[in-house]
């Protein structure tokens, strides 16, 4: 699986090939979905995909949901066996 990591947040990512872009969906926390036609457009979408959750967020006066540990040291996990 291919990810993507912002602030311990988690991102599978996937390639689009209708739209013709690679789709990010966070899958350690809310899940939100980001889209960009290269790594560098995907990494920079993700941050500001994540920075909006947590404006919302701090808008609603909630906290944002933390991200799954379980998650993360599984998706490392399996970084780790490739």
């Amino acid at each position: 699986m291919n990810t993507m990591e912002y602030m311990g947040y988690v991102a599978k990512i996937e390639y689009d090939p209708e739209m013709k872009l690679f789709c990010g969906t966070v899958i350690n926390a809310v899940p939100n979905t980001f889209y960009g036609a290269s790594v560098d457009e995907l990494e920079k979408e993700f941050a500001c995909t994540m920075e909006e959750y947590f404006k919302f967020c701090d808008e609603k006066g909630v906290e944002p949901k933390k991200p799954q540990k379980e998650m993360s040291n599984m998706v490392a996990g399996s970084k780790a066996q490739s």
